[in-house]
């Protein structure tokens, strides 16, 4: 893209981290890194213009994370405008490079699903399990969490399920979970139609990143039905409306479990309220606002006056 004919009027950098899909040695990233930089640096030059999504703090895969903040580095000094999901992310760019002029910086929410999935709450669903959902990953250290089931909730069904590209850590999984009949794990991509199936069984869907800059699983389980149980973060504090806070979990066993045992104990009525608030939020944060928001700074880049003293782009209550 960025060397295409005509040059783009502007270059929207978003999951940067792919650039290293299938590199296997950091000689191999290095190599990477430093065209990807010489591509942007003479697309700078020749007066083009690049907004930088910040996604993450840390990413999805722990090989070669040093490259990836230095090229964030050159990224940021690069950009004419850095978009930020939530307040953590201005901190984490703070650790990537502290001298950034702050008015790059553009607070623009993660989009709800609300159009891009058919998920809906079912109010009559009979929800008796525990869901953990989202891409398998070693991060995200599940086997935690299958040691807490057999320890804290052994009697409910829990189930985990999401793509992974990690064949080894699927087959750990499956050993740590090998015995108990409780457990359900789908490794596998859940198609869009199946997600229905899988939210109307849940009384809860836990999440379980506690140290992530944005969740696509939280912005998802908004429009599912079941009670969100999520870590006590300043970012879920942030993105989940007020009611949920009470399902908040400390990273210890005893905090998971509470948080849990409450999400069962919710009456009908609580339940319903509770589900009002998540769509209330989803509602709020829907693609078509956050995409209008984000053609406007789109606009504002456009215009070579606006760019030297850009107006803060803030989204209208609704």
């Amino acid at each position: 893209m960025i060397n295409a004919e005509p040059a783009p009027q502007i270059v929207f950098i978003n999951w940067e981290e792919q650039l290293f899909s299938g590199a296997t040695s950091a000689f191999s990233v290095r190599s990477l890194t430093t065209r990807y930089v010489r591509e942007l640096r003479k697309y700078k030059e020749a007066g083009g213009r690049i907004a930088w999504m910040i996604h993450n703090a840390h990413p999805h895969s722990d090989l070669f994370t040093h490259h990836v903040t230095m090229m964030r580095q050159k990224i940021a000094a690069f950009a004419d405008v850095i978009l930020h999901q939530n307040v953590g992310s201005l901190r984490y760019l703070e650790t990537v490079d502290s001298g950034i002029d702050a008015g790059k910086n553009y607070y623009l929410p993660h989009p709800s699903y609300l159009s891009a999935y058919d998920l809906r709450p079912s109010p009559e669903s009979e929800r008796k399990s525990i869901l953990i959902f989202g891409r398998l990953l070693p991060y995200k250290n599940l086997e935690w969490f299958i040691r807490f089931h057999e320890l804290h909730m052994p009697k409910v069904p829990l189930t985990i399920a999401g793509q992974s590209d990690d064949a080894d850590y699927v087959d750990f999984l499956r050993k740590a979970a090998a015995g108990n009949r409780k457990i359900t794990i789908l490794a596998e991509r859940i198609e869009d139609h199946a997600l229905q199936g899988l939210f109307d069984k849940a009384r809860c869907v836990v999440l379980t990143d506690h140290d992530t800059l944005n969740s696509g699983i939280a912005h998802l389980a908004l429009q599912g039905g079941a009670v969100i149980v999520a870590p006590d973060t300043a970012y879920y504090r942030e993105v989940l409306p007020p009611p949920a806070h009470r399902y908040f979990y400390p990273m210890n066993y005893m905090g998971l479990k509470k948080a849990i045992q409450a999400s069962f104990k919710l009456s009908p009525d609580g339940h319903r309220q509770l589900i009002a608030s998540y769509m209330r939020r989803a509602q709020y944060v829907n693609s078509d606002r956050i995409s209008d928001a984000l053609f406007r700074i789109f606009g504002t880049l456009l215009d070579m006056n606006a760019v030297a003293d850009p107006a803060p782009i803030a989204l209208e209550e609704s």
